[in-house]
């Protein structure tokens, strides 16, 4: 979807026809580490990786409604 739809918003806006597929790409790598890192956690580290995640998430979503 982002290779058939990004080319013409790209050149629309003045960037490169294939500005958001590397973009996409460049992003998929380290998503794909973490993925692969995240298989060998066990029962109680992800918990507190969820957790933890949550709780940035939250921060994160009050810090965009004050600025």
């Amino acid at each position: 979807m982002v290779a058939t739809a990004s080319p013409s918003v790209a050149v629309r806006i003045g960037l490169h026809e294939y500005h958001f597929l590397f973009r996409h790409i460049l992003f998929l790598a380290p998503a794909c580490a973490l993925l692969l890192a995240s298989t060998i956690l066990n029962h109680s580290q992800i918990l507190k990786a969820a957790v933890a995640i949550s709780i940035i998430s939250i921060i994160g979503v009050v810090m965009s409604l004050i600025g």
